[in-house]
């Protein structure tokens, strides 16, 4: 019964109507098919950072290194201007910035020499620890 009825008012629809709704029905394909494509790049962006953002945690002491490595370039870069500079208040504040950033470069090279440790362990890490390990056993043992 409910075919019937879509087919009694579909046959009342004029010419112009069937157009109108065959243009409705193209936009909303082409708003599919926009849709889609937008998922798409969307999608391949994400997979984009999230491959990024895996190179980056598989070795995060290269990107330590690339910032320590950019920090002492800002530091020698300030050095420079410090030579160039006759005015007292410009030496004043490069003096600052450069002490700041000395800082800066000494907190960085700490971390990336504690990095470098817990991901690239030498044998005597890897002896110390062993150590340690078999310490903690023995008070353990000696407490039952």
């Amino acid at each position: 019964m409910r075919m019937e009825q879509k087919w009694f008012t579909m046959a009342h629809i004029t010419l112009l109507e069937v157009i109108h709704i065959y243009a409705q029905w193209q936009q909303s394909l082409a708003m599919k098919g926009i849709c889609v494509y937008m998922f798409v790049q969307f999608t391949i962006k994400h997979l984009r950072i999230k491959l990024n953002f895996q190179r980056i945690a598989k070795d995060p002491i290269q990107l330590v290194t690339y910032l320590c490595i950019f920090q002492a370039a800002l530091v020698a870069f300030e050095f420079w201007l410090l030579l160039l500079t006759s005015d007292w208040q410009q030496i004043v504040t490069l003096v600052l910035l450069m002490f700041a950033n000395y800082l800066l470069l000494a907190k960085m090279f700490k971390d990336r020499i504690i990095i470098g440790r817990i991901y690239n362990p030498s044998e005597e890490d890897l002896q110390m620890i062993k150590q340690l390990k078999e310490e903690m056993e023995q008070k353990k043992t000696s407490q039952k």
